[in-house]
């Protein structure tokens, strides 16, 4: 039988690694929220990790990590950028385009995925 999720422990490591994020220190975030994560499992956690692992150029877990908080989330409009940022980074434009339609879907006011969205569907590049 699997243990119960450590959620105190979890919380503390979201919160270390929100202020590592703060602090620019975005090595040590991941690696917190990487703990966090394994603890239990949080949409919110995922999804900043993933936007840690984009922004430290490793875009391919990112997809992982994002994809995840996708998965566990209720409102992942911002996940679902993110993940489209992720798989333009990999060079998969098509799963792009894919995740920003369903993040503006989820949230019609989003104009930084709207315009995303317009450059990568832009015929002329």
């Amino acid at each position: 039988m699997a243990e119960p999720p450590d959620t105190e422990r979890a919380s503390a490591l979201y919160q270390k690694g929100r202020e590592a994020i703060d602090g620019k220190d975005l090595h040590s975030a991941i690696s917190l929220l990487q703990q966090s994560a394994q603890l239990a499992p949080h949409f919110k956690t995922f999804e900043l990790l993933g936007e840690g692992l984009l922004d430290v150029g490793r875009p391919a877990e990112a997809v992982t990590a994002l994809t995840a908080s996708v998965e566990i989330g209720n409102k992942p409009f911002r996940a679902l950028y993110l993940l489209a940022c992720a798989f333009n980074a990999c060079g998969d434009k098509e799963r792009a385009v894919e995740n920003l339609h369903r993040a503006i879907e989820a949230n019609p006011e989003y104009k930084t995925a709207r315009s995303l969205l317009e450059s990568l569907t832009d015929d002329s590049k």
